[in-house]
């Protein structure tokens, strides 16, 4: 219906124009008691310039107050209330919790982080309908930066296609193929799986247990057992472990000395300074050229050959070298040797006396250099 000019009462605005009232004390008039709902939003239109609808229980309410309040209303009745705008909210990274896992460290096709899109601004509306714009909004995640190695998936998840270690930094997201332990004292570390190749940058010790699908570098010493390494192992400083469990290498390993340690390498063993009171099993050739190159009171074991400056002790320390096989045609060369160090391959063995050197020949008796 069509408003017919009745005043029905009287409206106010608030400043901001974000509030449209009627005031305190105001009476109503007795048409409101027959005002259908479109005649009652055509008088907010046409008499004060309201645009904004009102819930219609507004109008019932109105009319209630026509019984109750024959004096006016005791306080300012609200008519209607316009919207105010709304800031947006930037995008934000989440990282998904994965049990046991470091938060920064990242596996090949798990995912580990979601991008949660940002709430966009929008307008605020005054009771007569005008437009508030809101705040300029600036989203710094708006484009995220992700590495080759790295996709968002239609749910904004963020998968890796390789292993290693994650870094953010503002809206970028960088990858890095080897995985740095900053603390390996940290609890999450004692039991823990490495899909990459792995970074310590001082010494490594304690009784973890550590499997590692990459290599292992550690710049100090390395003095825990229990390691699993599906790589190389190389260690600048050198390796004891005094039996504390064993260290298992598919790849090669190289070490500034090895002692008091059991190890099993499934390629070559590379020492410098010297192979001291440990089990060695090596599927490959065992090095100990550095200085001073020697191999005293260990065990051993080389499917490949053995070369090392000096092997056994002046103080009679049981050294033992095995060779099963004949591969190589000098499988064992020492540069000196001393006496009680014993010497098996293939079918023969010997018991050193103490020689200036010794090498022995796939095709000829051990001799002396």
């Amino acid at each position: 219906m069509v408003w017919t000019g009745i005043q029905y009462f009287t409206v106010r605005v608030s400043k901001n124009a974000m509030n449209a009232f009627i005031p305190k004390g105001t009476t109503l008039a007795p048409e409101i008691a027959g005002l259908d709902y479109q005649t009652f939003l055509a008088f907010l239109q046409g008499q004060h310039g309201i645009a904004l609808e009102p819930p219609p229980q507004i109008l019932e309410d109105l009319k209630s107050g026509l019984k109750h309040n024959l004096y006016g209303f005791r306080s300012n009745f609200e008519i209607v209330t316009g919207t105010p705008p709304r800031e947006g909210q930037p995008g934000r990274l989440s990282l998904l919790k994965r049990d046991g896992v470091p938060s920064d460290m990242v596996i090949d096709g798990v995912p580990f982080m979601q991008y949660l899109k940002p709430l966009l601004p929008q307008d605020g509306l005054t009771v007569h309908g005008e437009k508030i714009a809101p705040p300029k909004f600036v989203d710094p995640l708006q484009e995220l930066i992700l590495p080759d190695e790295m996709e968002m998936d239609g749910e904004g998840k963020i998968i890796p296609n390789a292993s290693g270690q994650a870094e953010l930094d503002g809206n970028v997201v960088s990858f890095k193929p080897i995985y740095r332990v900053a603390d390996y004292t940290d609890p999450v570390f004692q039991n823990m799986e490495f899909h990459s190749n792995v970074w310590i940058e001082g010494d490594l010790a304690g009784s973890m247990n550590w499997r590692i699908y990459g290599s292992l570098l550690v710049d100090g010493h390395l003095s825990a057992g229990n390691l699993e390494i599906h790589g190389n192992l190389e260690v600048k400083q050198g390796i004891q472990t005094n039996f504390e469990g064993v260290i298992r290498v598919y790849g090669s390993v190289k070490s500034g000395y090895l002692q008091m340690t059991r190890i099993a390498v499934g390629n070559s063993l590379i020492v410098e300074r010297g192979i001291l009171q440990s089990d060695v099993r090596a599927l490959k050739n065992v090095r100990c050229i550095g200085i001073p190159g020697a191999i005293q009171g260990a065990k051993v074991f080389c499917l490949g050959s053995i070369q090392a400056n000096r092997a056994g002790s002046d103080q009679g320390i049981q050294t033992e070298l095995i060779m099963p096989y004949m591969d190589q045609t000098k499988p064992i060369k020492i540069a000196s040797i001393s006496a009680g160090t014993k010497i098996s391959f293939k079918d023969k063995s010997w018991t050193a006396a103490g020689k200036a050197g010794f090498s022995a020949q796939a095709d000829s008796d051990s001799e002396a250099s």
